[in-house]
């Protein structure tokens, strides 16, 4: 913590790369969703050019991945899909910004109302 001048109230955690950090942040969501809104069947929403990592996460952490489409000539997620799959057992809704594939941003701060309004 020191090394990040971090005060007395600062932790956090560490990881190797891009894989490990989804991994831990979904295992946090899954936690965090459990403990306080009682989830047990978690969903998590991504778009279809997202990570692979997201998939590997969900299938070591038993979170059901619902895949949403891209438009095929933006190849942005389709935010009113991702709008239709939330349910209560949403966990996470990924968005890139930008994605590795074509490098392309989502719509983040669309993701992040949609989010908001249902308490993700």
């Amino acid at each position: 913590i020191d090394l990040f001048r971090g005060g007395d109230n600062v932790c956090g955690t560490m990881t190797s790369g891009g894989t490990e950090s989804n991994l831990m942040a979904i295992k946090t969501y899954r936690d965090w969703a459990r403990a306080t809104k009682g989830v047990t069947d978690p969903e998590l929403i991504k778009p279809q050019s997202a990570h692979a990592s997201f998939d590997k996460a969900c299938e070591l952490l038993g979170i059901r991945c619902i895949e949403v489409p891209v438009s095929p000539e933006t190849f942005q997620v389709d935010v009113k899909a991702v709008r239709r799959a939330v349910t209560r057992n949403t966990i996470a809704i990924v968005g890139s910004a930008v994605c590795f594939s074509q490098g392309v941003a989502d719509d983040i701060q669309a993701l992040a109302a949609i989010a908001k309004q249902h308490g993700v």
